[in-house]
């Protein structure tokens, strides 16, 4: 069990797609309540999160958090999320590769609540494996500087199953372009680029 609001490792050194350091880019419209945001920019915050866990892109995943925003994850984490950017990266490592795909969003004032399905393939001394959690991201955002980002975070977990994985398959398929959870990703040179990854 990790200390409460305690990191447990240093954060990587992973780019920012929107930029070394800047914030994304949500800023208010001059036509819109500061008490709510535009649903299309609370779906592209859990997209930018889910992006920063599987690319594990710490910069990325900071930057979908305020400063003081407030983080439950139960057993794993719970404080900050200063520190629970480090404790995720750390988390995430741990595995081989991973996969989160984003379905119902529903939005209640600046309360959100997100599907989840989180695939993740898990290699060690007892073969490769894969776990399938089935959550639900339970939300607040707020916007602070002219910025919305999270001000809160937490998940529930509805099932989760472990089996045994099968890389045959992939491990032949040796002239299809592969990805990467670094920045040396082709999506990353797409994304900083605004083309197509050459």
């Amino acid at each position: 069990m990790v200390a409460e609001g305690q990191p447990t490792a240093p954060s990587g050194d992973s780019s920012d797609i929107s930029g070394p350091g800047e914030r994304p880019s949500f800023r208010a419209g001059a036509d819109r309540s500061a008490q709510a945001p535009l649903p299309e920019l609370v779906r592209e915050l859990v997209y930018r999160y889910c992006r920063a866990l599987d690319r594990l892109d710490a910069a990325l995943l900071r930057a979908c958090f305020h400063a003081d925003a407030q983080i439950d994850m139960g057993a794993i984490y719970r404080g900050p999320a200063t520190g629970f950017v480090d404790v995720a990266m750390t988390f995430m490592r741990r595995m081989a590769i991973t996969r989160h795909v984003v379905g119902n969003i529903l939005c209640v004032g600046n309360g959100y609540e997100s599907y989840v399905d989180a695939w993740h393939l898990i290699e060690d001394d007892r073969g490769p494996r894969e776990l399938l959690v089935r959550a639900r991201y339970l939300q607040r955002v707020a916007q602070q500087n002219g910025y919305w980002a999270f001000s809160y975070h937490s998940e529930v977990i509805d099932f989760g199953a472990e089996q045994p994985a099968d890389r045959s398959w992939f491990d032949a398929q040796r002239g299809l372009p592969r990805g990467s959870r670094g920045p040396e990703d082709a999506s990353t040179r797409l994304m900083k680029s605004g083309g197509l990854a050459r």
